[in-house]
């Protein structure tokens, strides 16, 4: 006994009719915006005026938010803390401080702001991620002083 399948035959109007959904599909997969890229990992930052590496930033989102720590400084021996970091921040270690914080996403830029253990001031910060590298823009004084950088993501070993 063999099952016999009918073999439907397309006509014009129905081979249309599939290549009608097919460029609909095609065009609504299309018209999703692009996801960003992504901020996690490790990143490292390099003097500007040098170009030297002086640290590893290591950045972790989850459900939309973010905060980055202080994870590589170069040049920096394991027991130096951080004497003008405000609050209980004040004498943390200055290996995994924790200098980004407050990290959302809103149109494919993160927003938040910067520790600089340097004055213990804070600063309002922007993150974009391309690729590999990660645009940086601080701001102070109600966003009338700028500073620009780029990060770059840390091969695999650090």
């Amino acid at each position: 006994m063999s099952l016999a399948v009918p073999i439907i035959r397309k006509t014009p109007l129905l081979r249309g009719f599939s290549l009608l959904w097919l460029l609909l599909a095609a065009g609504l997969a299309s018209a999703q915006p692009a996801l960003p890229a992504s901020i996690d990992g490790r990143w490292i930052v390099n003097d500007p005026d040098t170009h030297q590496p002086t640290a590893i930033i290591e950045i972790r989102t989850s459900g939309g938010v973010g905060s980055g720590t202080l994870a590589v400084p170069f040049d920096t021996p394991r027991d130096t803390r951080c004497e003008a970091c405000p609050g209980a921040l004040k004498n943390a270690p200055v290996w995994g401080l924790p200098l980004l914080d407050g990290l959302s996403i809103e149109n494919g830029v993160w927003k938040g702001r910067i520790l600089d253990p340097e004055t213990g001031r804070y600063y309002m910060l922007e993150l974009v991620a391309d690729g590999d590298q990660l645009r940086i823009t601080a701001h102070a004084l109600l966003g009338l002083v700028w500073h620009h950088e780029t990060w770059h993501r840390a091969p695999l070993e650090h």
